[in-house]
């Protein structure tokens, strides 16, 4: 991006540049927010807070549209993992969400609307399945290391 941009054409810039990103797959908005980041540090002419606003500007734009949402985000992905043949529990999905930057509250609504003590019941049960013939305290650690409750496992 040349340093004699004015604002506008650089939002119109980092817009493309986060419709290009967002076109791959789905991503959260701190995803979005990083790689948006990771562009304006070639930008030199700029002051932070100009940074910080025209990020925001087009994070609030991408809201706008539907294309950022960090709650369908996390839906999807709890629904995802539980349809998988080997599932995640829910400590595991936690953490995952966290790293992509979705605020631990939001985790939290979405786990208790789209995963259920009876989902996780389930998605061990399909773990136990697929590696019947392991012994029990390899299983439990096994199952443990997916992210499933101690609690849920006995």
């Amino acid at each position: 991006m040349p340093s004699d941009i004015s604002l506008e054409d650089l939002f119109e810039e980092l817009n493309s540049i986060s419709l290009r990103f967002l076109s791959y797959k789905p991503r959260t908005e701190y995803e979005v927010s990083q790689r948006l980041s990771k562009e304006l540090l070639k930008e030199t002419s700029l002051s932070s807070g100009e940074k910080e606003g025209l990020i925001e500007r087009v994070l609030h734009h991408l809201r706008g549209l539907n294309l950022i949402d960090d709650l369908e985000y996390a839906n999807s992905y709890i629904e995802e993992q539980k349809k998988k043949s080997v599932p995640k529990g829910p400590q595991y999905i936690r953490q995952f969400l966290r790293k992509k930057g979705i605020p631990k509250e939001m985790i939290e609504k979405s786990l208790i609307t789209t995963y259920s003590a009876e989902d996780e019941a389930d998605s061990i049960q399909k773990v136990l399945k697929k590696r019947s013939k392991q012994d029990p305290a390899k299983m439990i650690a096994y199952l443990r290391q997916r992210g499933f409750s101690y609690n849920v496992i006995n």
